[in-house]
């Protein structure tokens, strides 16, 4: 597990607010370990200083403002 600084924690939802990702994607991307997240039992929070890292790190900013995910990290719905 990567370091984790103390500060505010945020849910899936604020943080899926955020990214400008929906909820769907943010939890795959932690089930593929894409973005540092803490788990107790079945809530999932992060860190807002480590999730300010992710964005530095992940993210470019598109011309309207609105950030850019890379097309192999969006959710797929598994097919049966």
């Amino acid at each position: 597990m990567r370091g984790f600084k103390m500060g505010k924690w945020l849910t899936i939802k604020e943080t899926a607010e955020r990214l400008r990702v929906s909820r769907s994607v943010l939890y795959y991307w932690v089930s593929i370990g894409y973005i540092s997240h803490f788990k107790i039992g079945a809530t999932i929070r992060f860190s807002e200083e480590n999730l300010e890292e992710f964005q530095e790190a992940h993210f470019k900013e598109a011309k309207s403002n609105v950030s850019y995910v890379p097309r192999h990290l969006h959710y797929k719905k598994p097919t049966r």
